[in-house]
């Protein structure tokens, strides 16, 4: 079988790949496939239909992962139920979970995606741009203004964990002895959850366990501030 070469970016290095010449093509299909993806994405008309919505792929680079049909559903309704008929609502980093809020004929409620994926901006004006790397350039209109938060930090690390944390510090609402008001649904790594209970007092583990649609290597566990009967 032939072969072909690919050096690896370091023109000191005498080491060389050698990938053979089915492996290659499988390798540029992938990537072609990917890049007609990406541009049929980005020429999504501003308002979508529900078929439309579901062509979003998960986007490792910016590490999503969607949850399955089952846990992001169980989500939404107790958000809803948890936040009142006027409570605001706020997905940080949880597209499907915002997703199923939407599907539940929820679009006339206050809730919003906190997102950096700028592919859904086709929601309007409850996309609201999000790096957790700037999360103090927080629009105003929207600071300790959330009855109910669901956060999924896009990375297990203390860095990105501690930055998300202090949006939640912006996000919520606190009362006049300085105790957050508002209702948290934490989701993340298990091996997040010990450095999270440390720095967050008020957060207990909870037994439920996020699944998504995709397996993936890592336990997801799920912490909240207050007692559910859905999610305990």
């Amino acid at each position: 079988m032939s072969k072909e070469s690919i050096n690896l970016n370091n023109s000191d290095s005498d080491d060389e790949i050698c990938l053979s010449t089915h492996t290659l093509q499988a390798l540029k299909d992938f990537y072609d496939d990917l890049n007609k993806r990406q541009q049929e994405e980005q020429n999504l008309p501003q308002v979508l239909n529900q078929h439309q919505q579901e062509q979003f792929e998960e986007d490792w680079q910016l590490s999503q992962f969607w949850y399955n049909n089952e846990t992001a559903n169980l989500i939404a309704e107790e958000a809803i139920e948890q936040s009142g008929l006027n409570g605001r609502i706020g997905c940080i980093s949880t597209p499907s979970a915002f997703r199923a809020l939407w599907k539940l004929g929820a679009e006339n409620r206050n809730y919003y995606l906190f997102e950096y994926d700028n592919r859904f901006q086709c929601y309007g004006d409850k996309f609201v741009k999000y790096d957790y790397n700037q999360f103090d350039k927080i629009d105003k209109q929207f600071l300790n203004n959330f009855d109910f938060l669901i956060i999924d930090p896009p990375f297990l690390s203390e860095e990105c964990q501690t930055k998300v944390l202090k949006t939640i510090e912006l996000l919520s609402k606190f009362n006049s002895d300085n105790l957050n008001q508002t209702k948290i649904l934490f989701l993340t790594g298990i091996v997040m959850s010990e450095f999270l209970v440390q720095n967050q007092k008020q957060f207990k583990l909870t037994t439920f366990k996020p699944q998504h649609a995709r397996a993936l290597s890592n336990e997801f566990c799920c912490l909240s501030n207050y007692q559910s009967q859905k999610i305990r």
